[in-house]
């Protein structure tokens, strides 16, 4: 052996129908609706932080960011 660990393939914990299961019985949102704020979050900065930072922000400015 060389000395390195290889993990075994992962194989999903579920099928496919029930993972939708899941899905649509709204286990999964929690966890969805953090990692949505934060990119969403991320987004914005990214995309609309000069403008807000020069103080050149509309109402315009705030729907792009409501999007992301």
């Amino acid at each position: 052996m060389n000395g390195t660990c290889h993990a075994p393939p992962r194989v999903p914990a579920w099928s496919p129908v029930e993972a939708l299961r899941l899905i649509a019985r709204g286990y999964t949102f929690p966890t969805c609706i953090r990692v949505a704020i934060v990119v969403g979050t991320v987004l914005s900065i990214g995309n609309q932080g000069t403008t807000v930072a020069a103080g050149d922000a509309t109402a315009m400015t705030a729907a792009r960011g409501g999007v992301n």
